[in-house]
């Protein structure tokens, strides 16, 4: 019986202290609402989630965006995406079409796609095949132009180490401002993201800057084959090294006779924090030498030697240039918000320090040109070009300026279209010509020709007709 009560209160009071140190109902909090945690505990499946996006090259004309769709579901299960999460768009290289699409995580049929393109049999939806790649190397169309002759080509080159559609995006609100606001804000214009690889601290770069320049030059050279192509009216859009390879490919079509299309048909370049003078690189070139694998240096390492604070070789560049800007606008956006320094630390983990500078100073990224608009943004390097929304100031800014380019383009193709039909009207208008008059003139002379003119003609007219 004793055991029995002394059992009894042993079970009692370890309710009551279960019931005291519990969690749930400590210093008076009801079991129903938990102390809430002061750092939110990051969501795993939101991290598994990464917006992601693809390009699918090589789909037929015929095929539109249901069809698409349906045939992307039936290939692969895992492929959740709304219509909204899929655009096609006419190809820039053949007459077959390009989707970009953005997924959250990776499908399952596309997880071992890594920085190459992979070929994939989709049925369906070609018996020829189409490819599939994140990288988005080379040139990707990002509208669907209105068919017409007044087209003008919109060409934006992102920064080292950027991406042909990410560096673009806002990673807050989602939007790439190239794609879902600029087609939607100005007509009669094809736009185009070119990209490249600049993975500066992968270690997978190879290309030097001339290899680049070289690569941008050709995939211009093969969206713009026809005659009528060539005249197209070109405006560049440049982020950071971006800047600098377009004006090394219009120095390329500068000094080739044959090309000099291109720099011809430049009208206007919109340049973000485009390093003109140079940039500090020292820490960022000890990183890469750090994890160089060689005592030689590396394609980025030269690179970046190249972009140093007034090097020899943009010192060459300008005045390589000084003689274009008579006939191309520039507009340059500085940025005016520091970037935190990144360093790596001893165990080998890189973090922000407390200092911060501007990725590229005010001074550097002008050229200070008769035909030059500056332009300051209140954002730092990397974020100066990823608009939050179409209502962004820097972004109404820069829609305001490029309606006026792309209204002055089509006026002076129009002012061209007509310049024929005025050469031919003025060939219709009766020409006069004033003659001396005869010595001996008054009112009432009656001129009758100059002695032997009309034997003159005659006999010319005789000896043309034998």
């Amino acid at each position: 019986m004793i055991s029995l009560i002394i059992s009894c209160v042993c079970t009692i009071l370890a309710l009551a202290l279960s019931w005291f140190f519990s969690p749930w109902t400590y210093r008076g909090y009801p079991k129903s609402a938990p102390l809430k945690n002061t750092a939110p505990i990051p969501d795993k499946r939101d991290l598994s989630e990464k917006i992601t996006y693809w390009r699918i090259s090589g789909i037929p004309e015929d095929c539109d965006n249901n069809k698409l769709m349906d045939c992307l579901r039936d290939f692969d299960k895992s492929f959740k995406i709304e219509p909204s999460d899929l655009s096609l768009y006419p190809g820039c290289y053949d007459r077959k079409q390009v989707a970009v699409i953005r997924t959250k995580g990776s499908p399952d049929s596309f997880r071992r796609i890594k920085s190459e393109a992979s070929y994939f049999m989709i049925p369906g939806l070609s018996t020829d095949g189409v490819m599939v790649d994140r990288n988005f190397y080379h040139l990707t169309p990002l509208n669907r132009p209105e068919d017409g002759d007044d087209m003008i080509d919109v060409i934006a080159v992102a920064g080292l180490e950027g991406h042909a559609i990410e560096s673009w995006r806002n990673t807050k609100s989602g939007e790439m401002w190239l794609q879902n606001h600029l087609p939607k804000d100005i007509k009669n214009i094809r736009i185009l993201t070119y990209g490249y690889n600049t993975d500066l601290i992968g270690d997978t770069m190879e290309d030097t800057i001339l290899d680049l320049r070289s690569n941008l030059f050709t995939h211009l050279l093969n969206v713009r084959k026809t005659a009528q192509e060539k005249k197209r009216p070109i405006i560049f859009i440049g982020h950071g090294f971006g800047g600098i390879l377009i004006l090394q490919t219009l120095l390329e079509s500068k000094s080739r006779k044959i090309y000099e299309h291109i720099l011809n048909a430049t009208r206007a370049l919109f340049f973000f924090g485009v390093p003109h003078q140079g940039f500090r690189t020292s820490k960022l070139e000890a990183r890469i030498k750090d994890m160089s694998r060689d005592g030689d240096p590396s394609a980025a390492v030269m690179l970046l030697e190249k972009l140093r604070q007034n090097s020899e070789f943009l010192i060459s560049q300008r005045n390589d240039l000084v003689d274009i800007w008579d006939k191309i606008n520039l507009y340059s956006f500085y940025e005016k918000v520091k970037t935190p320094i990144i360093v790596q630390t001893a165990s080998g983990q890189c973090e922000p320090k407390e200092r911060a500078e501007e990725t590229v100073q005010k001074m550097s990224s002008r050229l200070f040109m008769p035909r030059e608009i500056a332009v300051g943004v209140s954002k730092t390097h990397s974020e100066m070009i990823r608009f939050i929304s179409d209502e962004d100031p820097t972004y109404i800014t820069f829609k305001r300026n490029m309606e006026e380019e792309v209204a002055n383009v089509l006026e002076s193709l129009e002012e061209e279209k007509n310049e024929p039909k005025e050469f031919l009207f003025k060939l219709s208008e009766p020409q006069t010509r004033s003659l001396p008059a005869p010595i001996g003139y008054h009112a009432g002379y009656s001129f009758s020709g100059f002695n032997g003119t009309i034997s003159s003609v005659t006999e010319h007219i005789e000896t043309e007709s034998s």
